[in-house]
């Protein structure tokens, strides 16, 4: 999950540099669309590194955390 968390915020930010670049339509829709794809894995996989790490008891309230945070 780190390797494809990285990526994923790698990914986020190329796409926001890239915005103030971009003039036509499409090719905004393309850039902000590999930037919502970026986000939700960035939160799945940092989901599912949290249910890894965490015991059970706890994992409820680090996935209602974390959803706040993304928020």
């Amino acid at each position: 999950p780190r390797l494809i968390a990285a990526l994923c915020l790698v990914t986020q930010a190329i796409c926001y540099l890239s915005l103030g670049h971009l003039q036509h339509a499409p090719e905004l829709m393309l850039v902000m669309f590999a930037s919502g794809i970026a986000s939700y894995g960035f939160i799945t996989s940092n989901h599912t590194w949290t249910l890894g790490v965490t015991t059970p008891p706890m994992r409820l309230k680090a996935i209602n955390i974390l959803d706040a945070a993304s928020n």
